[in-house]
């Protein structure tokens, strides 16, 4: 957790990589979300003005990179809590102007084409090498 929250302190961009598991993220990055981004670290709470600001506010963009199992129309049927969680509340903790980039791969419950999979590679490898 300390290599993490030292990483979150000088960092300019976050990338998440994970398999999205009944809409949400995995209990283990979840986990880790709870340990580092604490009182002190993700937001400070002023008690006389009575408000909470960023803590992170050197972190200007967030990208993710995520598979799923059912269909874009089924997750987003869903509410699609992780993308909700990490696009709405964890952006709350970083530079106000934060850019979240999305890119996800639907449909892999069953057997994607190994097309399917090396285009989504190659728009994954388009976006960030724009970063």
């Amino acid at each position: 957790v300390k290599y993490i929250v030292e990483s979150l302190r000088w960092c300019d961009s976050v990338v998440l990589v994970y398999p999205t598991w009944w809409f949400n993220i995995p209990g283990i990055l979840k986990g880790m979300f709870d340990r580092c981004f604490v009182p002190g670290v993700g937001f400070k709470y002023d008690p006389v003005a009575q408000a909470r600001t960023t803590g992170l506010k050197n972190i200007k963009k967030v990208g993710v990179c995520t598979t799923y199992g059912f269909t874009e129309e089924e997750v987003v049927k869903a509410g699609d809590a992780g993308r909700m969680m990490i696009s709405t509340g964890m952006t709350m903790l970083f530079a106000p102007d934060c850019q979240v980039d999305w890119k996800p791969l639907y449909g892999m419950q069953g057997t994607q084409p190994q097309e399917v999979r090396a285009k989504y590679l190659e728009e994954v490898t388009e976006l960030f090498s724009k970063w």
